[in-house]
């Protein structure tokens, strides 16, 4: 549920760590699925995350996916995005599995903006990964604000504004994990889950965030 009262719909990856062991605390991670789509589209690296350990929240935003009534590329939606991430991060922060001390968040498109917007001043959320982001103000402050967060950026070099802004984004952080990976002819915003890249970056994104968080 979000702050304005809309129901989203997700994906919860659990670690089975086996009847006989003690359950422990894990990192807790949100995807925020591309605006318009489904989450579907992290349904591989919602599995290989789980597996390596962590608890994965994988999401459909408002007006997209399953979370949407109607699906139109509507401002008002697009303006409040950041309350779908803040509801992602809550929802880790009240299972009782997850080490609410380590959290992480990562958005494509337009919901990559918004996965900083959401992790905010939080100093829970330890690592934010952004594909084919395009910052404003508000973003680039946040990076610049929230030197314990290391980012890691990926993007298609073709990706007009979003790949031009990538060096840009990774040099606004301080953090010596922080990381950029660019791809040839991968295409635009979400297209990068659709192209050749999609492997390399599943393997990229667990290796990063499993360093970070685990």
């Amino acid at each position: 549920s979000t702050a304005d009262s809309l129901k989203l719909t997700a994906d919860l990856f659990e670690p089975d760590f086996g009847s006989k062991q003690k359950r422990k605390k894990s990192p807790g991670l949100a995807l925020l699925g591309p605006f318009l789509e489904s989450r579907e589209l992290y349904s591989d690296l919602a599995e290989r995350l789980c597996w390596q350990g962590m608890i994965v929240l994988s999401v459909d935003v408002r007006n997209s996916g399953s979370s949407a009534p109607g699906q139109s590329f509507d401002s008002a939606s697009i303006a409040n995005l950041h309350l779908d991430a803040a509801a992602a991060l809550s929802f880790l922060h009240s299972h009782t599995a997850v080490d609410t001390n380590n959290l992480a968040i990562l958005g494509t498109g337009i919901t990559a903006r918004n996965a900083l917007l959401g992790a905010g001043g939080k100093e829970n959320v330890n690592a934010a990964v952004l594909v084919s982001a395009l910052l404003d103000s508000a973003g680039f402050d946040i990076i610049r604000n929230s030197p314990f967060r290391p980012i890691l950026v990926l993007v298609s070099i073709q990706d007009g504004p979003a790949g031009t802004q990538a060096l840009e984004i990774y040099e606004a952080s301080t953090h010596p994990e922080t990381r950029i990976e660019s791809y040839i002819n991968a295409g635009e915003g979400s297209d990068l889950w659709r192209s050749y890249a999609r492997m390399e970056m599943i393997s990229l994104i667990t290796d990063w965030l499993t360093k970070q968080l685990l």
